[in-house]
């Protein structure tokens, strides 16, 4: 697995997301928004980063460019988290890129809703 471990963490509100694993723990149950951006490095390789949900790959951000771009993309994906659920960004392919003046790989979320008795 090809887990991004996120080395700069700028909020954790409620203490969910462990950046030593670089996963996101829902502390609640309740409706979730997660959003996650991808910096494709030149080369004409095709890449792929995604949102990885209880073991479930369920949001992509792909693309394939010719050898001297480059692009940036933002996916967001929302929904109904029981407490304990995980969720993390995975790198399937390609090449990808971030430093520490220009993080243009990031990852996020808010909890939107809080559920009742369901956690």
């Amino acid at each position: 697995m090809n887990r991004i471990k996120f080395s700069r963490v700028l909020v954790n509100v409620g203490r969910g997301f462990d950046r030593r694993s670089g996963v996101f723990r829902a502390p609640v149950g309740g409706v979730y928004q997660f959003f996650f951006s991808t910096q494709t490095a030149p080369g004409g390789a095709r890449t792929e980063l995604w949102l990885v949900v209880n073991g479930y790959w369920v949001s992509a951000s792909q693309g394939r460019l010719p050898r001297t771009s480059t692009v940036g993309s933002l996916n967001t994906y929302m929904s109904f988290l029981r407490r304990g659920a995980r969720v993390h960004v995975t790198h399937n392919c390609g090449r990808s890129w971030a430093n520490a003046s220009s993080t243009t790989i990031s990852f996020g979320g808010s909890l939107l809703l809080q559920g009742r008795n369901q956690d």
